[in-house]
């Protein structure tokens, strides 16, 4: 049955909790949308629950900030109560996180800036939240963030409480984002509490998975691990961050959100300062070389010239050599790891990189430049103009174009063993692709399977550090596909757009 609320179309419900329904309401005076939340029928005669949804509505009122949803009117009449808020066009960052998993560190840093300044405003009201969780983020579709649900906050500041009722033994909040604290006592909860889950909810963002698996894991199974065990290692330039602010003993953590910036901002800095370094050194000693030898084995450093031709397959056309550009598609030089160290410290570091098997030119000649997937990903473009990384749904279409996965191999493999070992089973090469079999780096730098396997990247991510390609191998006419490393250095190929 749709509530009825004086001055409010109810138009349709956005969410519901365990105390109260959200829904989308239109403010006939105005004639705009917002979000009311009301209190559910069996609550209303609680004092303690109607004591405390009230203060939340207040306490939200009196807060006037870019990243909290604003309240704008109280409504406290008998058998309804409830609040009304902005109505943000968007979605939950729980629901954001199950559709698109792991962010890249761009919209990482985006998000977790406005979260910052957001719980900074907070605790300067003199308020922990105590329910920092990705469900209690709205995020609209240009990327603005907004933190909402104050209704287990704690009120610092107990003079000018109106509610301060909280049982000893009562927890706040959701297990899987609380603090060790909170799971011991919740008089204990300070502003570090916020940080602690803002530390697991960047812990997801980073690695596109929750932190602990709620399917497999009896409460007291969780809450031991969240009292007693570290979050693990994302493998990314993120983890010193994570793990200072999730640190079990809160006097350990950062002392207030202005810390934790400060502390992200300078590992930024130094990441940058990193970065420029390794370009920098790495461009200095090509550029120390003779110009005809950075040119040698091709006769085009990059841009559209280095196609020398493409096929029409079904609906896609496809370049027919493997990739061998040396620059974005902006100009600006992708540095070569010729060592073994070269190669591993870009990985570690996240840094774009291309080499030629074995370091030889000749290879470069015939089987193009293998890059590690930080190139593919390069916001600076590795394709040419009018041309695309073939992404992971883009090598499915043309898979399933050729038959599916079982005998596409075959039609897309050079049929001469001149490259291929032999057998080469399965080799027809009737799709006109003409794969050839240039291997692939190891993140360690050791190079193999030349002439046994040809590996594609895809331009799509799969998580923690890996992303998707296809396989071709010589003794089979199947094409594999399988998520690897980022480190890795693997062969491309495009499409034009």
């Amino acid at each position: 049955m749709i509530p009825q609320i004086p001055n409010y179309e109810i138009k349709r419900v956005l969410g519901e909790g365990g105390m109260a329904v959200v829904y989308l309401a239109n403010n006939v005076k105005f004639g705009i949308n917002v979000a009311l939340k009301l209190l559910k029928k069996e609550f209303i005669h609680n004092s303690n629950i109607r004591a405390r949804f009230i203060a939340e509505a207040r306490n939200m009122f009196r807060m006037s900030h870019s990243h909290i949803i604003k309240v704008t009117d109280l409504i406290d009449d008998g058998d309804k109560v409830a609040f009304v808020m902005e109505y943000i066009e968007g979605e939950t960052l729980k629901d954001y996180l199950e559709k698109k998993g792991k962010l890249n560190s761009e919209e990482v840093g985006g998000l977790l800036e406005q979260m910052l300044s957001a719980l900074e405003y907070a605790h300067e009201q003199g308020l922990v939240h105590r329910d920092i969780k990705p469900s209690n983020f709205m995020v609209n579709p240009q990327g603005q963030l907004k933190l909402l649900d104050f209704g287990i906050a704690k009120q610092t500041n107990t003079a000018s409480a109106e509610y301060t009722i909280t049982g000893t033994n009562q927890r706040m909040g959701t297990t899987l984002y609380m603090s060790p604290e909170q799971i011991h006592e919740t008089r204990s909860v300070t502003p570090r509490s916020d940080i602690y889950s803002l530390g697991v909810v960047l812990w997801q963002m980073v690695t596109g998975q929750k932190p602990y698996s709620t399917e497999t894991l009896s409460a007291f199974q969780l809450q031991t691990k969240i009292v007693n065990e570290p979050l693990p290692l994302t493998g990314t330039n993120w983890d010193n961050l994570i793990q200072k602010a999730t640190e079990k003993d809160s006097l350990h953590r950062y002392s207030d959100i202005n810390s934790f910036r400060s502390a992200w901002q300078k590992g930024q800095n130094d990441l940058n300062e990193r970065r420029y370094s390794w370009d920098k050194t790495v461009i200095e000693q090509q550029s120390r070389e003779p110009y005809a030898k950075i040119l040698q084995g091709h006769s085009e450093i990059s841009g559209e010239n280095s196609f020398k031709g493409s096929v029409r397959i079904g609906n896609q056309e496809w370049q027919t050599k493997n990739l061998d550009v040396e620059r974005f598609r902006n100009g600006d030089l992708i540095p070569q790891a010729r060592t073994n160290e070269e190669w591993e410290s870009a990985g570690r570091t996240g840094m774009p990189v291309w080499c030629y098997y074995d370091n030889d030119t000749e290879n470069g000649r015939i089987y193009g430049k293998l890059y590690n997937w930080y190139a593919v990903n390069d916001v600076r473009g590795l394709a040419p103009k009018g041309w695309h990384i073939a992404t992971d749904e883009d090598w499915t279409t043309l898979t399933d174009y050729l038959g599916g996965k079982n005998v596409a191999g075959g039609k897309m493999k050079m049929t001469r063993t001149a490259y291929w070992n032999p057998p080469n089973t399965g080799a027809t090469n009737e799709s006109g692709f003409s794969a050839f079999p240039g291997g692939y780096r190891n993140f360690d730098g050791s190079f193999t399977t030349i002439n046994y396997l040809a590996f594609f990247w895809s331009a799509s991510e799969y998580g923690y550090g890996t992303a998707w390609h296809r396989g071709l191998n010589y003794d089979v006419g199947h094409v594999s596909r399988d998520n690897y490393d980022e480190s890795i250095g693997a062969s491309v190929r495009c499409l034009r757009d």
